[in-house]
């Protein structure tokens, strides 16, 4: 499945980064794993970019809910006015790790394509990070948060 992801990657390079991404983690049942296979191929012939998209979409949600991951942040910007400085800056990865910290323990996190994939040490502070951000905006983008329940 990795190597037909790779093939099509330029379709959709940020959905795929994630899913190649998620894939480094966690490995999809066999079963699901064939289906998925056969989507590809069919999607490699058509080039279809918006069934690839929604493929990688189960794929993505298939892996997170066997993955150690319980929060997500999907359309973290690339800039943003920071707290107090009204200065547009770049938004790095110790910003969202602050951010986090503040909600709950956090045992890793990651970002890949503008999506954040976090555990908290209790999936509590998880729910609770998503009911405080879910669909803030945060300079011009509005971000979609989710709990995985695995």
């Amino acid at each position: 499945m990795e190597q037909l992801i790779v093939e099509l990657r330029k379709i959709n390079y940020k959905y795929a980064d994630r899913v190649l991404y998620l894939l480094s983690y966690v490995s999809c049942d066999k079963l699901f794993n064939d289906t998925m296979i056969n989507y590809l191929r069919l999607i490699k012939i058509k080039r279809d970019a918006s069934k690839f998209k929604s493929i990688l979409e189960k794929i993505e949600k298939h892996l997170l809910n066997k993955s150690h991951f319980n929060f997500v942040i999907d359309h973290i910007p690339s800039y943003g006015v920071l707290s107090g400085s009204e200065v547009l800056e770049r938004i790095g990865y110790s910003h969202i790790k602050d951010t986090l910290e503040q909600f709950g323990k956090l045992i890793t996190f990651d970002i890949i394509s503008g999506t954040v994939y976090a555990q908290f040490a209790d999936v509590n502070a998880a729910s609770y990070t998503h009911n405080t951000i879910n669909k803030m905006l945060l300079h011009d983008q509005i971000l979609h948060t989710s709990v995985v329940c695995n």
